[in-house]
């Protein structure tokens, strides 16, 4: 058996320490601490997971072939696992992509990131809070539609964004967890009671928490409380934040 050493700052899922990764056919055999973080030593990470992303490199989620690109491209950033996203487009090409993809995640190539299934940022999105999707193509939650694209995605759709106050969300945000798929709510200026409907139903993620979220009111001096606030108190859901130092002020990601 062949074993293969990497020295450098790790980290583990409980601590960070310098040490050495011993592996072994592929695999990791042992973690040797041997010391505190040296400041000069490479890190060594577990492979990132993006499952939110429209484009790596020059390649964007439009298609198979942009998916497939990325894909590509993406190894030395030390991505390992990623889900194409796509936002609202029609019918036609919501379906094309989710077959092309689903393609590609049923047959995967061992040298490139493994496109781990697909992520649909919408189509039913709220259009107050579209963000930067096309108005026209924002719209109203269809569940015909929504069992089309689960049949042609064959269990490699694997997460959906949907504003809950959109008609006919709560039943497609139902129907989706019972074929496999995790519910986000995203893109959306629902109320409370709306969320709580949405987490009832099955949703259990967050998009992009504060952006396309709706800030305080102050009603006599008072601030009363936001969505952002009612999902940071909700254990029940994953909080997805895009922490570039553009989209979310530092100080809102050290208070998430």
């Amino acid at each position: 058996m062949q074993e293969r050493l990497l020295k450098g700052n790790i980290i583990t899922e409980e601590q960070m320490f310098f040490g050495t990764l011993h592996i072994a056919d592929k695999r990791i055999a042992h973690i040797e601490k041997q010391g505190d973080t040296r400041p000069d030593a490479n890190w060594i990470t577990p492979g990132f997971i993006d499952v939110h992303t429209h484009g790596i490199g020059p390649y964007t989620a439009v298609s198979g072939e942009g998916a497939k690109g990325m894909a590509t491209f993406a190894p030395p950033t030390g991505l390992t696992g990623v889900c194409p996203t796509l936002a609202a487009e029609s019918p036609e090409r919501l379906l094309a992509f989710v077959k092309e993809v689903a393609e590609l995640a049923k047959s995967p190539d061992p040298n490139i990131t493994k496109i781990i299934g697909i992520h649909l940022e919408g189509p039913f999105i709220d259009y107050t809070h579209r963000g930067g999707m096309d108005k026209r193509l924002v719209r109203g939650a269809d569940l015909a539609e929504a069992r089309r694209l689960l049949e042609a995605a064959d269990d490699t759709l694997k997460l959906m964004t949907i504003s809950p106050e959109v008609d006919g969300a709560e039943l497609v945000i139902n129907l989706m967890p019972r074929a496999g798929v995790t519910v986000s709510m995203g893109h959306t200026g629902c109320s409370k009671e709306q969320k709580d409907m949405a987490v009832a139903a099955g949703a259990t993620q967050v998009c992009h928490l504060f952006d396309t979220f709706d800030g305080r009111l102050v009603e006599h001096g008072v601030s009363k409380p936001c969505l952002a606030d009612c999902v940071l108190i909700d254990d029940r859901l994953q909080k997805e934040i895009i922490c570039d130092g553009i989209h979310v002020p530092q100080e809102l990601v050290m208070l998430a």
